[in-house]
């Protein structure tokens, strides 16, 4: 588990993305292997442009889940916040 007090950095960063997720997808991927989808980057300008790459996540973490797991693989849930750290 990770946690960084947003005020500490917030002049650091431009924006924001939070991965929320359930187990069925952490048990399966590190942090930093997350971090190769596009999530947020650039920052999204619709919500479709969110599903996608999120979207590619949770059904490569189903795969995976099925092929270690088979019909014991987890369920998956993954929320994804993307915000401006810095008002426009």
């Amino acid at each position: 588990m990770s946690c960084i007090d947003l005020f500490d950095v917030a002049e650091q960063l431009s924006q924001v993305t939070l991965v929320v997720a359930s187990d069925g997808l952490w048990d399966l991927w590190q942090y930093k292997d997350v971090l190769q989808y596009p999530l947020g980057q650039p920052p999204p300008a619709s919500t479709a442009e969110v599903f996608t790459p999120l979207g590619t996540l949770v059904e490569e973490t189903r795969k995976q889940g099925e092929e270690l797991f088979g019909e014991q693989a987890d369920n998956i849930t993954a929320i994804l916040v993307c915000y401006d750290v810095k008002p426009q």
